[in-house]
């Protein structure tokens, strides 16, 4: 199991969901337990065929069946999160952009803010994608990853966690030669001993009908970048947060489910589109300036750090027993916070979808023989590299040419410089000598 699981499972039995019974699971496991409502579906569906009870699955099902076995009911922030995270994004696609925006995604953001509810319902299995993974765990006290480092390499970070599944998924939309104009990445978010295969993973997971097409995959790409900013999602510490206890104006919730479902409930206006400017031109000055990956990374240590210093920071966890009480304070400082994070999380979404549609332009310019430049050229780099070119290429066609002409002139044939005007050999010089 992938989640806390509380009691024994029979990993060499068929599939015995019925035994790990926890709470947000029991629908899934009354489904896994008897037959389908409907017939299976083909390869490409987006519905995941269940097997009747005793049946046999396949290998990777049979996994993906058991990891969703202890995985909790919330995936992400609720529909109301996305909707908002999308609504702020439209506003900063202006244009033509907004357009080509709605045309790769076959949507309006705001429209498929229910995205990953309905597809959590639809393929339970996935709802392992919206979160961060390692081996081992991460506290607060040792910082996410191992220490200090983020990899995609199943150990700082499983292949398959919210990391790793955008960053490989935006460089398949990417073209190579836009790529190449991103600053050099200090520390590769993959090693070259890394030998995941995308293709593959969805293959073995049966995934075909969720990730089939770019406008599935670009979806999905869309919605984690909003889960990124849920910072509870980096910690699976407490089971992300299904095991504390929360009390708020005497009502109970899960510390996940308060900051999932409750809290996009509370926040307040949006800023206005004066001030989404604002933020947003001054952040993408840094933004521009990393390589994808190691971007990617940065909001990931960032989402990590909020859900230590931020949430976690001041709550008393000593009683396990006893909810702890959210007073009207701390609900105040959480509020702002999920507020800031969502305005953020609605920028940066904007901001690497204006990013492939970059590359996407690039792609057709460069199909059809044209150079395009982009925000991530350098034009000054670019300047000092034909200089430098320059400075070593000059010289030597002018030495060459130079020698060259010098010695079809003593030969008397071949082509001459000279009657160019350039240097003192050749037949301009052969024939004054003759008169």
């Amino acid at each position: 199991c992938i989640g806390p699981c509380p009691v024994a499972m029979d990993i060499s039995a068929d599939v015995h969901l019925e035994l790990c019974i926890m709470d947000g699971n029991r629908s899934f496991q009354q489904h896994a337990s008897t037959p389908a409502a409907e017939p299976p579906s083909s390869a490409g569906s987006a519905n995941l065929p269940m097997a009747h009870a005793g049946q046999r699955h396949p290998r990777p099902l049979r996994a993906a069946a058991l990891t969703v076995a202890c995985w909790g009911g919330a995936a992400g922030w609720s529909t109301e999160g996305h909707e908002r995270i999308g609504s702020i994004a439209q506003h900063l696609l202006k244009g033509k952009h907004r357009a080509e925006a709605r045309t790769l995604l076959e949507g309006d953001l705001v429209e498929f803010a229910g995205w990953e509810k309905e597809m959590s319902e639809k393929r339970p299995e996935t709802k392992a994608l919206h979160w961060h993974r390692q081996t081992p765990e991460w506290t607060c006290s040792a910082g996410l990853g191992i220490n200090g480092k983020v990899h995609c390499d199943n150990k700082e970070a499983a292949d398959d966690s919210i990391l790793c599944v955008l960053s490989v998924t935006f460089k398949k939309y990417a073209h190579d030669a836009v790529l190449r104009e991103y600053p050099i990445a200090s520390d590769p978010l993959w090693n070259s001993e890394s030998n995941f295969d995308w293709k593959n993973y969805i293959k073995d997971h049966h995934f075909e009908g969720l990730f089939g097409s770019a406008t599935a995959e670009l979806r999905w790409m869309v919605t984690l970048i909003g889960d990124m900013h849920q910072p509870l999602h980096w910690l699976r510490e407490n089971d992300y947060g299904r095991d504390i206890k929360v009390t708020f104006r005497g009502k109970e919730y899960t510390l996940l489910s308060f900051w999932e479902d409750f809290m996009p409930t509370q926040l307040p206006p949006p800023p206005t589109q004066f001030e989404l400017d604002q933020q947003y031109s001054s952040r993408i000055q840094t933004w521009v300036n990393m390589a994808p990956g190691e971007l990617f990374r940065s909001w990931a240590k960032e989402g990590s750090e909020q859900a230590c210093y931020r949430i976690y920071a001041g709550m008393d966890l000593s009683n396990t027993s006893a909810p702890v009480v959210v007073t009207e304070e701390v609900f105040s400082r959480w509020r702002s916070l999920a507020s800031e994070l969502t305005s953020r999380a609605g920028q940066r979404v904007a901001f690497v979808l204006l990013d492939l549609l970059e590359h996407r332009r690039h792609k057709e310019a460069h199909s059809q023989g044209r150079g395009r430049t982009t925000r991530h050229t350098s034009h000054s780099t670019n300047l000092a590299k034909n200089a430098a070119i320059a400075a070593f290429l000059v010289p030597g066609l002018l030495f060459l040419f130079r020698w060259h002409d010098q010695n079809s002139g003593r030969a008397g044939a071949g082509f001459s410089l000279g009657r160019f005007g350039v240097g003192g050999g050749g037949e301009g010089a052969g024939a004054s000598k003759k008169n």
